[in-house]
């Protein structure tokens, strides 16, 4: 699980306890900047790895769609969390194909439940880099 989110403000930390209850906190990659993201997806093998991504504004959601176009993003799940449903930045995100997308105006409880759906869906029902043991939060009655 890698996790993009850049500031520390109430929908950031929303979002961050939201993905540490559905993978647990020992099974994710955080980042705050998009220059260590974008160093880490460049340089690391994430084989069949979720991205759970909240930029604050225009100028990073387009960075991020360019490292889609570079192919950085491929074989990445990708959730797309939008500052606001502004028809740019929605045209932006819909060019990324995530599996999900959705506002920080339309709430963050569906990115926990679309995390289980992910998880569940996969053979095994578990990512590859989830050990068999850690589980995950809401296969435990937990969201």
């Amino acid at each position: 699980m890698i996790v993009y989110v850049p500031d520390q403000t109430e929908p950031g930390k929303k979002l961050m306890s939201i993905v540490q209850k559905a993978a647990g906190e020992e099974n994710i990659h955080f980042f705050r900047t998009l220059a260590s993201l974008s160093r880490w997806l460049r340089t690391s093998r994430h084989g069949n790895a979720i991205l759970v991504t909240l930029p604050r504004d225009e100028r990073e959601l387009r960075w991020l769609a360019e490292l889609s176009l570079e192919s950085h993003l491929d074989n990445i799940r990708l959730i797309l969390v939008l500052p606001k449903g502004d028809d740019t930045l929605m045209q932006i995100g819909y060019r990324m194909y995530p599996r999900y997308i959705t506002t920080v105006d339309h709430g963050l409880e569906d990115v926990g439940q679309v995390l289980c759906e992910m998880y569940n869906t996969q053979s095994a029902g578990r990512p590859p880099e989830i050990p068999p043991a850690a589980g995950i939060g809401c296969r435990e009655g937990r969201q």
